[in-house]
């Protein structure tokens, strides 16, 4: 069967000039130097709000992901939704077992090409422990792909059960099959005594192993390790 997109609204709003005020508080909110909320209408009022708002694609009567928004503005000159506090869950595999769960304070769904920007305190998180944190993210849903040009830090643990750090700059990510790769500038802390840096690195969120690429360095204790 067929994709397709559901919208369930709870509750529906049409703006009305006694909704002007509201608006003016929420636009305040979202009045920073960002890309892809700075192309929202800055002078329109939205044709339509949603409050409790869901936002599901399903694959046959399975569901491949859904979002939620504590609200949502529709505009009619923008072909966006607009959310705020918006948290979601992505099925990598249709069966449950492979899940990402998704939060962030703003977020807007571009209709044309079925992404999903989200922005401020993104993070993601895995169903194998991992979690990823960013400021802004990009979700393709047709791909199921991720990417951000932003800092990033990933979390987790190693087998052994020590804390795993991994900081760098930008990251892209296949959801449905587990491929990730940081794409610069990576500082990596495994447990207490075990620091690697290199340029590029990538792993697998279903295995415990992260390769490190190019100007690699690897400090522990006393011992300095090098390579490509």
């Amino acid at each position: 069967m067929g994709r397709r997109v559901l919208i369930i609204v709870p509750v529906l709003i049409i703006i009305s000039s006694l909704l002007v005020f509201s608006y003016v508080k929420i636009k305040k909110r979202l009045s920073y130097s960002d890309p892809s909320l700075a192309s929202m209408p800055v002078d329109e009022i939205p044709t339509m709000e949603i409050n409790g708002f869901k936002l599901e694609e399903t694959d046959g009567p399975k569901s491949s992901w859904v979002l939620f928004a504590k609200k949502a503005q529709m505009f009619k000159s923008s072909e966006k939704l607009l959310f705020i506090d918006v948290s979601a869950v992505v099925n990598a595999d249709l069966e449950g077992k492979d899940v990402y769960n998704i939060s962030s304070e703003l977020g807007s769904y571009h209709i044309k090409n079925d992404k999903i920007v989200l922005e401020k305190n993104v993070s993601v998180s895995t169903s194998h422990g991992y979690k990823v944190l960013t400021d802004r993210l990009e979700y393709f849903a047709k791909t199921k792909k991720i990417s951000s040009s932003n800092l990033v830090t990933i979390s987790g643990k190693t087998p052994s059960g020590e804390q795993l750090s991994i900081e760098g700059v930008g990251i892209n990510g296949d959801l449905s099959s587990g491929n990730f790769s940081i794409v610069n500038k990576i500082s990596t802390k495994f447990g207490k005594n075990l620091m690697i840096s290199s340029k590029h690195a990538s792993f697998n969120t279903n295995k415990d192993v992260v390769v490190f690429e190019k100007d690699m360095m690897a400090k522990k204790d006393n011992l300095d390790i090098t390579g490509d």
